[in-house]
C-alpha cells in the first residue's frame, strides 16, 4: 500500500469505486484508530433468472490524509467498543445512501454525499498534509471533524463554519497556480516565479512541479524534453515551461479517458 495518494491515485480510486458504491446504504462504521474508519457498504442485486435478490457488501477504507480504498476485511466480526466520534458518525450516517462520491477537480479532496434533501450528510476526505475526515450538513457548516486548524485568522475549518471548499482545493494541490482548463491564461509573472531565474532541463522541471501537483520528477522531465524542440536553441524557459504544463495535463487526460 502506497504511504501517500497523489492526485492521479486519487482520481483513479474514485473512477474506481464509485460505480460499485452509488446507490449503496452504509450499514455500519467502524474505527481501527483515530484517523482509519471502514464504511460498510450493502446493497442487493435482483436475480434475472430468478425473483432472489443478492445482498453485496463493501467495505470502504477511509485514511486520513493517507489512503481511500475498498478492502475484504470484515472489521464487524473482530470489533470493539466504537469511539465516541464513530458513534456519532453512525447515528448520522446508517441507513442512508451514497448519493454522489467526487474529487474536487484534479485535488487531493474526496466528497461523498449521504442521504438528499436538508438531511443529507457531507463528508470531506482531506489527503494531503495531516488530513482529516470533515462531516457537514446540505448547506456546508461543520459538524464534525478529526481535527480544527486555520487557513488564516478569517477562515477556519472548524465545527459551526462552512467548509472552506475553494481553500481547501486549493490546498489539495499545495500551491498549484495553474488551472487545467487555462492553462494558455497563465500571466507571465507566475511562470517567471516558479523558475527562479532557472533555464535548464532541471530548473524548468523544479518549475513544473511547483505548479502541477500531480506530475512527479520523472514526468516533469518528460514532459520538458518532450516539448523542448529541437534546433531551437533559443526557447525562452517561459514558453517552454507553459508547454510543459500543458503536455502534463494532456498526459492526465489521456490516462483518465
Amino acid at each position: 500500500m502506497k504511504q501517500r495518494f497523489t492526485s492521479i491515485d486519487v482520481r483513479a480510486m474514485v473512477r474506481s469505486i464509485r460505480p460499485r458504491l452509488l446507490g449503496a446504504k452504509v450499514a455500519n462504521i467502524y474505527d481501527i484508530n483515530n484517523k482509519l474508519y471502514i464504511l460498510k457498504f450493502t446493497s442487493a442485486t435482483a436475480s434475472q433468472d430468478t425473483d432472489e435478490t443478492t445482498e453485496n457488501k463493501w467495505f470502504l477504507v477511509l485514511e486520513a490524509g493517507v489512503r481511500f480504498n475498498l478492502t475484504e476485511y470484515d472489521r464487524g466480526s473482530s470489533a470493539g467498543l466504537p469511539s465516541a466520534w464513530t458513534m456519532k458518525l453512525r447515528k448520522l450516517l446508517r441507513g442512508k445512501r451514497l448519493g454522489d462520491l467526487r474529487q474536487i477537480g484534479s485535488d487531493r479532496v474526496i466528497l461523498m454525499e449521504f442521504g438528499a434533501g436538508e438531511k443529507a450528510v457531507i463528508i470531506a476526505l482531506e489527503m494531503y498534509a495531516k488530513g482529516n475526515i470533515v462531516v457537514m450538513d446540505s448547506s456546508y457548516p461543520v459538524t464534525m471533524l478529526l481535527r480544527r486548524y486555520a487557513y488564516s485568522e478569517e477562515d477556519k475549518v472548524e465545527v459551526g463554519l462552512p467548509y472552506p471548499m475553494a481553500l481547501a482545493a486549493k490546498k489539495g494541490e499545495e500551491g498549484v497556480e495553474v488551472e487545467k482548463g487555462d492553462i494558455e491564461g497563465i500571466g507571465e509573472e507566475v511562470l517567471v516565479k516558479a523558475l527562479d531565474g532557472k533555464s535548464n532541463v532541471k530548473g524548468i522541471s523544479s518549475a513544473v512541479l511547483r505548479l502541477v501537483s500531480f506530475a512527479s520528477p520523472q514526468m516533469a522531465t518528460l514532459a520538458v524534453r518532450s516539448v523542448t524542440q529541437e534546433g531551437e536553441e533559443q526557447q525562452r524557459p517561459e514558453e517552454v515551461l507553459r508547454r510543459a504544463i500543458k503536455w502534463c495535463y494532456e498526459a492526465l487526460l489521456r490516462c483518465l479517458l
